[in-house]
């Protein structure tokens, strides 16, 4: 997907857009801090049915739909973060309501790798409690990618 799809979709289809990327970002959020829940047996229970209730909506979004469109973020460096990010800010800016903090927690996580890949400082929180706080937030994440130096070995 692209940002100018994301533009162009619907107020319904961004509201349903926004409940799937919050799905998908609270599995792949607890995968990836599993270190923090002493329990693998719950752990493991707790994954499977964040990810199950990913696919469900997942594949109702593209039946409804007929799309297989999907707004993922493909490499953990800076300008593919920030392309990331627009096409979120755009499917956000088009919702009626939603819940962002899934997704920002993922899109903070991902700047948090790229800090300390490239030693920098990370990349200042704001709320992130509705679609507008969140919109104002990859504003943020955004112009901080925006800003990184570029690294001599990753040209």
């Amino acid at each position: 997907m692209t940002e100018n799809v994301a533009e162009a979709l619907s107020p319904e289809q961004a509201t349903n857009l926004v409940k799937i990327l919050d799905l998908q970002a609270r599995w792949e959020n607890l995968c990836a801090s599993p270190e923090q829940r002493p329990d693998l047996r719950t752990d493991l229970r707790a994954r499977q049915k964040a990810h199950d209730q990913f696919q469900d909506a997942w594949d109702h979004y593209s039946k409804k739909y007929r799309t297989k469109l999907f707004p993922e973020t493909t490499q953990s460096v800076p300008d593919r973060l920030a392309v990331w990010c627009k096409l979120l800010r755009a499917v956000f800016r088009r919702a009626t309501v939603g819940d962002p903090t899934h997704v920002m927690a993922k899109v903070y996580q991902m700047a948090d790798r790229i800090a300390d890949k490239n030693e920098a400082e990370p990349v200042p929180r704001g709320a992130t409690e509705d679609l507008a706080a969140a919109v104002r937030e990859l504003d943020e994440v955004i112009a901080w990618c925006a800003a990184l130096p570029v690294k001599a070995d990753a040209a």
